[in-house]
């Protein structure tokens, strides 16, 4: 399974909400896509290699 969370303001009005469906959902994806604007939406002020690293080492 792939996950492309293409993560909209208008559409994710609850951000916490939106990181935990973002969560559980790319637990379970083998693949995931995301783009810049999006981990900046879901993790804003962070790297995306450390938002990289973090999802990979969950998966050890």
């Amino acid at each position: 399974m792939s996950l492309d969370p293409n993560v909209r303001p208008g559409l994710v009005t609850d951000r916490a909400a939106g990181l935990r469906r973002f969560a559980e959902w790319g637990a379970l994806a083998d693949v995931v896509k995301a783009s810049d604007e999006d981990l900046a939406r879901l993790h804003p002020h962070e790297p995306y290699e450390a938002v990289a690293e973090r999802r990979l080492a969950s998966e050890a």
